[in-house]
This record gives structure tokens, sequence and C-alpha cells, in this order.
């Protein structure tokens, strides 16, 4: 049976005096003292070493499945972890033992020095931290860069994806993972982490094929796409050679596969200015109210179909009013319209009218509710369950 990692870690946070940056979460991702995995990060790049002797520098390059990439990990029995490249057989270590920001890290034979030592901390995503049992301080990619041949050296805890890595199994990384074809049609995001409330690293329009490397319980695979290493929800994707019979219509959102709407535009700027509003626009809060204005924004940012005219511009009564946006998509924009729609005739997009004097924006169709953002009163996504009437922005 295996033996993991982090059943050591219990006693190797007791044999050390690095606690305090340690993350308690320490059961989310497990390592396997007898995978080799190569480590990457955001960027999809893989730590690698320079060569196989004594002294060989350690920087972050393109994954190639080289044997200058691969490791795998041994318990240390002074506590912590080794980092060995497997065709080496020599360790990633911090050089000469150095004490301060940006030193180096380096391959060197094993010696039996603290520098030479790890401590596993894995953060909220997964991700993984070392913390060098010597310095205290964090393997890092300088400057957080993504360039060829960027240094790897140990820094300060800076909380960044500078310090944060992932463990990819070798068999997987280098193809033998199962691929899978994202099947809702409105595409889907690619996150940081396992869960609606992590950062999105790009959109994944329909169709596009990504290869999977590990799930966790909560429905989360953790996928390559295109050279991008993130998590993507897994009832989106279909599995490579089976059929999805009717594809997702809408519930994920990034993308609405052959209209001018894209919905990763959309949500990007609901995040930026839901609650902030943009100063770029004058704010009608207060003054007759600014909900018809901030869909108006919306549709303006990420709608290529919208573009200002004589009628809509900002501050004019066709973006900032509520009768007036309507008038304008209905009769202007020529944009189908429902008086008192079913939830199967709302999709993320669409601009919906919750009272003649109300508008906000759909982002989200979830199990039969729909989900809304808006201003005056502001939401970032909040149910709706009573709609007048809905302009079919979606399908422009």
């Amino acid at each position: 049976m295996k033996k993991t990692i982090f059943s050591f870690i219990i006693s190797i946070i007791m044999a050390v005096s690095l606690i305090s940056v340690i993350n308690p979460k320490v059961d989310a991702l497990e390592l396997y003292t007898e995978t080799h995995y190569y480590l990457t990060n955001w960027s999809g790049k893989a730590i690698t070493v320079s060569g196989y002797d004594n002294g060989a520098n350690v920087t972050l390059s393109t994954l190639t499945g080289g044997d200058d990439q691969i490791f795998e990990f041994e318990i240390a029995p002074e506590g912590g972890i080794l980092i060995r490249n497997v065709h080496s057989g020599r360790y990633l270590e911090v050089r000469n033992g150095e004490q301060y920001d940006c030193a180096v890290v380096g391959l060197w034979q094993n010696n039996g020095q603290s520098c030479a030592r790890w401590q596993v901390s894995v953060n909220n995503n997964d991700t993984i931290t070392f913390v060098n049992c010597c310095s205290g301080l964090n393997m890092n990619v300088a400057g957080n860069s993504s360039d060829e041949g960027a240094q790897i050296w140990q820094y300060h805890a800076d909380g960044t994806s500078a310090e944060q890595f992932t463990a990819v199994p070798v068999g997987e990384a280098t193809g033998n993972g199962q691929t899978y074809t994202v099947n809702t049609q409105m595409g889907l995001y690619l996150r940081t982490g396992p869960g609606q409330d992590y950062d999105i690293i790009c959109g994944m329009p329909y169709g596009s094929v990504v290869t999977a490397y590990k799930s966790n319980e909560g429905g989360w695979f953790y996928v390559n796409y295109n050279g991008n290493y993130g998590w993507a929800k897994a009832s989106y994707l279909t599995a490579t050679g089976r059929s999805s019979g009717n594809s997702n219509s809408g519930q994920s959102s990034d993308y609405n596969n052959g209209s001018h709407m894209n919905l990763v535009r959309l949500l990007a700027y609901r995040d930026a200015y839901w609650s902030d509003y943009n100063p770029d626009y004058s704010s009608y809060r207060g003054r007759g109210g600014d909900c018809a204005n901030y869909v108006s924004q919306l549709l303006s940012y990420a709608s290529s179909a919208f573009e200002y005219d004589d009628t809509w511009k900002p501050d004019s009564y066709a973006f900032i009013n509520c009768d007036g946006l309507w008038d304008y998509l209905k009769n202007d924009m020529d944009c189908d319209t429902i008086y008192y729609p079913d939830v199967s005739e709302i999709a993320p997009g669409d601009v919906i009218w919750t009272s003649s004097g109300h508008v906000v924006m759909c982002v989200k169709v979830e199990d039969g509710k729909v989900y809304c953002t808006g201003h005056t009163t502001d939401n970032y996504e909040s149910q709706k369950t009573y709609f007048y009437r809905v302009a079919k922005t979606s399908e422009l």
C-alpha cells in the first residue's frame, strides 16, 4: 500500500519550527512517494533542471516530458520531504543553505543538510507550496514569470501564484489521462480551484478538448486546456468517444456559441463593477436609479452586437432609462422579447425586467433557477423568481 506524504505531516510539523507557514488543510491533495511527477505552475510550464550534475540550475520551462522535469518525493527522516530528480538521483536544494530572499534553488546530491528538505503546504486551490526547512522561505518562480527559463529561487511567503505548484502524475501528463469535450453550448470556465468562488483562468468554448488529470469529491476535474492548467466542472465535460446525448443548453455560462455575447466578458465586468461603480460612467444611484445604466454597460462591454449610436450611448434616455432601453432593444435592435417568460425561455446574457421600473442582467441559469446581477439594489448574483418581461440579448 502506498504511503502518502501527508500521513507524515503531523509529525513533520511537530519536528520543525515552521508551523506558522503550514496550511492546516493538508488532506486536500494526496502525493504518493512511489509516483513520479511534473511540477507545474499556473503557466503550465514545469520545474526543469539544466543538467544532472551537482550545481545544475533549476528553472521554469515548457513541459516536454523529458527526464529533466521528472521528480519524486521522499520522506526525510529528519522531517519534511526531499524532491528528487529521478534521472540524476540528485535533489532540489537552496544553494549553500542561504537564508535570504532570491537565493537560487539548484540540484545537489543528498548530504543530509536541511536546505534540501521542504515542508509541504497545500493551498485552498489544491496547489502546493514548498517551504524550505533551513530558511523558512518558499520555493518561488522569480517575478511570477511565465518566461522560458525563469529562475526558481526562494522567497518570503507572499500568497501569490509564484509560490504555488501542481504535482501532475507523469503518465497522465504525457497523454495517458482521459480526454474530455466541453458539452455545454455556453462554454465552460477554467478556474484556479475546484469551485465557483475561485478565479477564472480562461473560458473554454463548446467542443473544446481537455485532458483530465485528477478529480475531487465535489465533481471537479483538474485539466489541461491548450497549456492552461486548472479546474473545470465535470458535469459539463463528456469523455471523448462517448456520446453526450443532448448538450447542456447554457447552465455553465462562459460563451454563448454562435452569438455576439461573450459571457466571460459579461461576468468579468460584473465582477469588477457590481458594487464599485465604473467611474467612466455617470452614476444614477439616488437620482432615478442606476439599473438600466448598469445593464447597458454590461451589453456594451460583453456583446459585439452593441455599439454606441445617436440613440443609445452613455447618459442617453435609451441607455439609462428602463422604458428607453426596452424600446431600443425591441425596435432598434430587433431583439426578441417575451412577456412573463418561463425559466426555460431565459438564458445568461438576457436582460430581464422584474417590473416596469427595474431591470437586471441574467448571469446564470442553474437547476431551474435564474440568477441576476443588478444596480440600485446592488446584486452580484441574486436569484429572481418573477419575470415581467425579457429581451433575448443572448441571441443577438
